[in-house]
């Protein structure tokens, strides 16, 4: 009885299709019912021109600004002051 409880349960998990849609996917498959989703995976393009900037690279107007000991507490802290 046991036995055959496991085989349907088994079956039943073969045939289950899963109700989420991931928007990544497999490389080579179409990305179906999304609107517009006809691109295969593998066929991303960039809008960007590609290069990488490490921070030392950037100009100053982007670079992190120091943060003071009342800011590192407070983050330390949960935002609790």
């Amino acid at each position: 009885m046991k036995i055959t409880q496991l085989l349907r349960s088994v079956e039943a998990a073969k045939s289950r299709i899963p109700s989420i849609k991931f928007r990544g996917g497999l490389q080579g498959q179409h990305n179906q019912g999304r609107p517009g989703g006809s691109q295969s995976g593998g066929s991303k393009q960039s809008s960007g021109s590609g290069q990488i900037y490490e921070d030392f690279q950037l100009p100053r107007r982007f670079k992190r600004q120091l943060i003071d000991e009342r800011e590192i507490d407070a983050i330390n802290s949960g935002g609790a002051y």
